[in-house]
């Protein structure tokens, strides 16, 4: 297990109230750290399931005691069909600010089955209003680091991209490190990134995860991108922005069910 993520911003929502950001902070980690630590007893047993309820019950309790007026607005469990901190869900104390939240208690269970390493409690939470509540499951993304921020268009071609985030780093395309779920719906573009001489590692899950290599300094991973989970794309995009790099992103729905 890699230690929890807690995201954070600082601005005002529809109700007006500020977050004091240092105040919350502290109990954020506290949460994720708990959530993080619930997994412990299960790691390399084989049961994803029972691992992301234990997370899920951690969290739970400890977001129970974080000072002001929570609510969850994108959760895991209907896209999952797994324990969950589901939508609308009412947290923390119930006085003080209103805050919203999004939330991934265990992203990457199948690591964490497995005992194998990329497995993250992460959560961002906003001023209430604040938080994008996505009505979609699947988002495409396009993710860089500080360094690269402003280089890239996820609307243009892969090859005009790499060639523009290889400028920005001062690199070769070929010493360009992309990181892509490996998905049958990414073999066309891990296709064109390697043809056009970047390198491509493949992960099975985690996308959040993936996309904090990209973003902070020393991950060993210059761009990370390609469809996942839109909660995820929120927890992104808020990384993204505390961190100084960069997301785009667009919902790409992957079923007629999520189409309509």
């Amino acid at each position: 297990m890699t230690p929890a993520d807690a995201t954070l911003t600082e601005e005002a929502g529809t109700s007006g109230a500020a977050l004091d950001a240092d105040h919350l902070a502290l109990h954020l980690l506290t949460s994720t750290q708990a959530a993080a630590m619930a997994c412990v007893p299960w790691v390399g047993r084989g049961d994803k399931v029972a691992a992301d309820q234990a997370a899920v019950t951690a969290l739970r309790s400890e977001l129970a005691s974080v000072p002001g007026q929570g609510r969850v607005v994108i959760g895991e469990g209907e896209k999952d069909d797994a324990p969950m901190l589901y939508e609308g869900e009412e947290l923390g104390t119930g006085s003080g600010p209103g805050w919203d939240l999004a939330v991934d208690p265990l992203e990457g269970t199948n690591y964490c089955a497995r005992g194998a390493e990329g497995a993250i409690a992460v959560l961002s939470v906003t001023a209430r209003g604040a938080m994008w509540g996505t009505s979609g499951w699947y988002m495409d993304k396009f993710v860089v680091g500080p360094a690269a921020a402003g280089s890239v268009d996820i609307e243009g071609p892969i090859e005009d991209n790499l060639r523009r985030v290889a400028e920005a780093l001062g690199k070769e395309i070929g010493e360009l490190v992309t990181i892509v779920l490996d998905k049958p719906r990414h073999q066309e573009l891990m296709a064109r990134i390697r043809a056009a001489g970047a390198k491509v590692l493949q992960i099975p899950d985690g996308d959040v995860m993936g996309s904090l290599l990209a973003l902070v300094p020393g991950g060993g991973v210059d761009i990370s991108l390609g469809i996942g989970g839109a909660p995820e794309g929120v927890l992104t995009a808020t990384a993204a922005r505390l961190l100084g790099g960069e997301m785009q992103g667009r919902l790409s729905p992957q079923s007629e069910e999520e189409r309509a």
